[in-house]
């Protein structure tokens, strides 16, 4: 977090330099306020990203537009502003009316409308002419978990994690998809149990994963496997654990 911060700030001061020497208006000052806005997001601070993307229009190319207006409406609906992200995304659409990133980033913006079916069927555009766009395998998974469709929904919403694995909001929504596939097995728990579902996970992440699942038990109950299921390549753990407030 330190060394991010740090680079916010050296960013910071770059486009603070080109401000000063008249260089604002070019490809040049674009990327740099485009790296500052990416930046912004990671840090979950979408008002000042929105500012930085809009600095990154002027004298912006092509790409660099499209990015500047991927970026405005990704912020916009962090902050419930549908409304906006839909005129942002229409823009986007009228000038990359091809292109299936745009498509997607137009259903993103119905679903926040809840324009549903509209927007299943932009994700559906989008995905024929890139199968490999995250964010339009990710609508669909969300289409399909609005149907109950919890299998689909899971196998659909992991392949779009697996094409984008740093993108915070596909996490939430596997896991959203495992407490509502898991959450009847609560039923049959003794009374004051409570269901942590605990994926296993590979990388410098492990240790902290686990640590934090253990640091907000009261008490392990139980640690046992539960299965396979069919779209996992790893053992499923389900952690139960006992609320000391139960009576």
């Amino acid at each position: 977090m330190r060394s991010l911060r740090h680079l916010l700030a050296v960013t910071a001061a770059l486009v603070a330099l080109m401000v000063v020497t008249g260089r604002s208006a070019d490809s040049t000052y674009s990327a740099i306020q485009l790296q500052l806005a990416d930046l912004l997001i990671a840090e979950e601070r979408f008002p000042e990203a929105l500012e930085a993307f809009a600095r990154a229009k002027d004298g912006a190319t092509p790409e660099q537009l499209f990015r500047a207006r991927q970026g405005t409406v990704l912020s916009q609906l962090r902050l419930a502003r549908f409304a906006d992200a839909r005129v942002e995304a229409e823009l986007a659409l009228a000038e990359s009316p091809d292109d299936p990133e745009a498509i997607v980033m137009g259903g993103e913006a119905l679903w926040a409308a809840g324009l549903f079916d509209e927007a299943e069927q932009a994700f559906e555009d989008g995905l024929a002419l890139d199968p490999n766009v995250p964010r339009g395998h990710h609508g669909r998974a969300k289409a399909l978990m609005s149907r109950n469709r919890l299998d689909e929904a899971l196998e659909v919403a992991q392949h779009a994690l697996s094409l984008s694995p740093r993108d915070g909001e596909f996490h939430h929504t596997v896991g959203s998809l495992y407490e509502r596939m898991f959450a009847p097995m609560a039923t049959v728990l003794k009374p004051g149990a409570r269901l942590v579902i605990a994926l296993p996970r590979q990388g410098a992440e492990t240790v902290e994963f686990y640590r934090h699942c253990f640091e907000n038990c009261f008490h392990l109950h139980e640690v046992f496997p539960l299965f396979v299921h069919k779209s996992l390549t790893r053992l499923l753990f389900v952690l139960i654990k006992k609320d000391e407030q139960a009576p």
